[in-house]
């Protein structure tokens, strides 16, 4: 079992606890644990972290890899393109008669 957290009491196995290694005279548990350290949960550090204006980066590092990814697919995309625009820029000029375009339809020939 995880020791208990000096703020709030609490025993939570699937949390980290962080000891800061500073004593704190605060008793005993019910279960007659020693509270001489000060050790907190992950819970409690948030809840102070909050205020005192610090962030969770945890989501803004999920979004920037996201949108590394994304990045990545765009320049895959765009080096594509240009690829192929390169491509068949080269076969035009390749033509043995150059590629006429009309600038205006021509509305007679129908």
């Amino acid at each position: 079992m995880p020791p208990y957290c000096s703020a709030c009491y609490d025993q939570k196995p699937q949390k980290r606890y962080v000891d800061f290694d500073a004593a704190s005279d605060r008793g005993w548990t019910e279960d007659g644990q020693s509270m001489d350290d000060l050790i907190l949960c992950e819970d409690c550090i948030r809840s102070a972290a909050v205020h005192v204006n610090m962030r969770d980066t945890t989501d803004l590092e999920v979004e920037i890899e996201q949108l590394r990814a994304s990045s990545a697919r765009y320049v895959q995309q765009r080096n594509a393109a240009r690829t192929y625009a390169k491509r068949l820029e080269e076969a035009l000029a390749a033509r043995s008669t150059p590629v006429k375009l009309a600038l205006k339809p021509d509305l007679d020939a129908a």
